[in-house]
């Protein structure tokens, strides 16, 4: 992010390839299982699926029983005793996918507000194509960078999709794609031409690795939530929580009570953080082939000093300005015609009047003012 005043926009919205997550309510699932051991009673709580994660819970208590067990990636059940009950638990079923973000965004002061305006769903066939023999890829083209002629080729080649679709599964490399079709424009044989095969932009193509896409799921969410979470007690209250730190974070997460909401938020920042990792990452070459990572491009706005004249107020201080003017110029007329005529009347008498007759001058009385007898 480059910013040099602090305020940006930018115009329009963007895409980026990245990972989303999708988190469930999958209490009504769980099978009870209750079994008699000496002189206790036992209560397995099992999601019939995957690896069969249960919840073993022991009346009266004795030793550790566990209030939170995770495993896969992610499924987990969560065992919560409140006033009103002593058996509340609930059950909850994340996937993290593949997926398209579009954003919208601005930089105010400094800070980027970056708002995920779309992002594609968890049926990941129906957004990207799984295809290719040694290297796996999922891929997916953007529909909306092409116009309807190309469209119309796409159609041709074989790919069905509506008006309304943005998202296209697709097959970036065009090999093998002709085996029913005759048209020479489009073909080369079994392979697409160079105009079929570059009908949809590059920039507008996103691929994720099979193995970047699997792993996520089946490694890191699983090495991240898989364990159980014990409380310590002390004197019969629960004084702290035993476990990993990623089981404390789905612990304590959010509101601390274990909703839907709390649980998803934990998961949506392992996803956030992993898709800001991909948009960060600079461009690379792979097998001679460009991955696009080209950064949205905006407006910087910078902070200035606008003057306007408001010509109203200026013409009233030049009309107050000029009148005062005229009156100064018009005193100073008026006594020099004054001393003229003094002067001609005195023209042929034995003295002549003073050059400044300060009686019939304004002149004495703006310099002296008026005394309090007058």
């Amino acid at each position: 992010m480059f910013c040099p005043t602090g305020n940006c926009t930018f115009d329009g919205k963007y895409t980026s390839l990245g990972y989303c997550n999708q988190c469930k309510d999958v209490t009504a699932s769980l099978v009870k299982t209750y079994f008699q051991k000496d002189e206790h009673s036992f209560l397995n709580l099992t999601l019939p699926w995957g690896s069969n994660l249960t919840l073993t819970r022991g009346f009266p208590t004795e030793g550790e029983n566990p209030d939170l067990v995770c495993s896969g990636g992610i499924d987990m059940i969560r065992w919560q005793t409140t006033p009103e009950s002593n058996d509340t638990y609930v059950a909850y079923n994340c996937t993290v996918y593949p997926c398209v973000r579009t954003y919208s965004s601005k930089i105010r002061v400094g800070k980027l507000e970056e708002l995920v305006e779309e992002e594609t769903g968890p049926d990941v066939e129906r957004v990207f194509l799984k295809w290719g023999n040694t290297d796996i890829t999922y891929t997916t083209a953007d529909l909306d960078c092409v116009d309807e002629e190309e469209r119309r080729i796409l159609r041709d080649i074989g790919y069905e999709f509506n008006d309304t679709d943005r998202w296209l599964p697709y097959q970036s490399d065009g090999a093998g794609q002709c085996w029913n079709i005759m048209s020479t424009e489009l073909c080369n044989g079994t392979d697409l031409s160079a105009k079929a095969a570059k009908v949809v932009p590059e920039e507008c193509i996103y691929t994720m690795n099979y193995i970047a896409t699997e792993c996520i799921q089946e490694d890191l969410m699983s090495g991240l939530f898989t364990g159980q979470l014990y409380a310590e007690l002390w004197n019969g209250q629960n004084q702290a929580y035993n476990g990993e730190e990623p089981l404390k974070a789905l612990w304590h997460a959010g509101s601390g009570n274990g909703t839907l909401e709390d649980v998803s938020g934990v998961i949506r920042n392992v996803t956030d953080s992993l898709t800001t990792h991909i948009r960060r990452t600079p461009s690379a070459y792979r097998d001679g082939a460009t991955t696009y990572n080209t950064p949205i491009r905006g407006q910087v706005h910078y902070n200035t000093t606008c003057i306007r004249i408001r010509w109203i107020w200026i013409a009233y201080s030049s009309a107050t300005v000029g009148l005062l003017l005229l009156f100064f110029f018009s005193m100073i007329v008026q006594t020099r015609l004054a001393q003229t005529r003094l002067q001609n009347r005195w023209k042929d008498g034995n003295s002549a009047p003073p050059l400044h007759d300060f009686k019939s001058s304004a002149l004495t009385l703006l310099f002296h003012g008026l005394e309090l007898e007058s």
